[in-house]
């Protein structure tokens, strides 16, 4: 049974059921079947492919839910928003342990979604490791670009997104004339945060849009910004990487497993806004830099293909079934 990415994402808790049930009742496996499912779709799934004999493995592109939800409450409690808090996060996560704690390994993306495994006692060997890919067709350096410095965050609005650091970090360079791009729409009450956050900033915000018109936008920024609190590993720092611009990204947002710190973007560490806004100063005043860091960008977006995220994927998912199988025969 297959659905398009996109109307996974949409699907409601209900539906993610709902989906599962289906694809639990129509399972075909056995010993040398490999059951791949993703995050919050596949508990009653994964039961069935173990009573059939199958090796499970989740896919989760995000730190473990227990410490994004953890994450999450601190960065509420941060800006006195508590009670904005989605309470359905708390039993997603409830619901999301169960699937991790039945399968026999998870894989994530990144450094920092491994170690929020590790935090929950998850031993190294149940986890793989893959950093996501980009299409560099679809996404590729301007052919004439900007002479204006714009700064560009495609990866959403709100708390989780890091957008008050980023405001903030807008708000303390040594010139406040350029453009801050965002897309993203979010909820009056964020937006209550912000409209503080962003005095003296030149803010200019960008609905949701199409795949053609977002690889545009990349093509008229200078440097991409993005300072989550949480994200196993951003396919939008993958995207501007391939777009050609230099990227400074929280270290929570699996950036540091694609960027070299000084090579084709930085790193810094999360709710720093003063040291994000350190690095893009330092970009606007110095073009060769910006320039010669956004080639080597798009050299290391280009080493990163789904391709080779798929191979990667499949050769520990591999190895794992070997070395189990090797154990199963060793006990009969």
């Amino acid at each position: 049974m297959r659905l398009p990415a996109a109307a996974l994402r949409r699907m409601s808790r209900w539906q993610q059921t709902l989906f599962d049930k289906i694809v639990a009742a129509r399972l075909e496996a056995n010993s040398e079947t490999v059951c791949l499912s993703f995050a919050s779709f596949g508990r009653e799934t994964i039961e069935r492919a173990k009573s059939l004999g199958a090796m499970t493995v989740v896919e989760r592109a995000s730190a473990h839910a227990r410490e994004r939800l953890r994450i999450l409450r601190e960065e509420h409690e941060r800006f006195g928003l508590e009670r904005f808090l989605d309470p359905g996060l708390a039993e997603a996560a409830d619901a999301e342990e169960e699937e991790y704690e039945l399968a026999d390994y998870i894989s994530v993306p990144s450094d920092f979604a491994a170690t929020s495994f590790a935090r929950r006692g998850f031993r190294a060997e149940r986890i793989f490791k893959t950093a996501f890919g980009v299409d560099g067709t679809r996404f590729s350096p301007s052919d004439s670009p900007t002479s204006e410095f714009r700064v560009l965050c495609v990866g959403g609005v709100g708390l989780e997104k890091g957008t008050p650091d980023l405001l903030q970090a807008m708000a303390l360079l040594k010139s406040r004339l350029p453009e801050l791009h965002t897309i993203g729409t979010p909820p009056e009450w964020v937006l209550s945060l912000l409209s503080t956050a962003c005095v003296g900033v030149n803010w200019v915000r960008h609905s949701p849009m199409r795949q053609e018109n977002l690889a545009a936008l990349y093509k008229s920024a200078s440097v991409y910004c993005l300072l989550s609190v949480q994200e196993g590993m951003s396919l939008t720092i993958l995207e501007a990487m391939a777009s050609g611009l230099p990227v400074i990204a929280s270290e929570n947002t699996g950036a540091a497993d694609i960027v070299t710190d000084g090579y084709d973007g930085f790193v810094v560490p999360i709710r720093r806004p003063d040291l994000a806004a350190a690095r893009i100063d330092q970009l606007q005043f110095d073009t060769d830099l910006r320039i010669g860091m956004g080639a080597n960008a798009r050299k290391t977006a280009m080493t990163l293909t789904w391709k080779r995220y798929g191979s990667t994927l499949y050769d520990a998912m591999a190895t794992a079934w070997r070395k189990e199988a090797d154990d199963r025969g060793s006990q009969t």
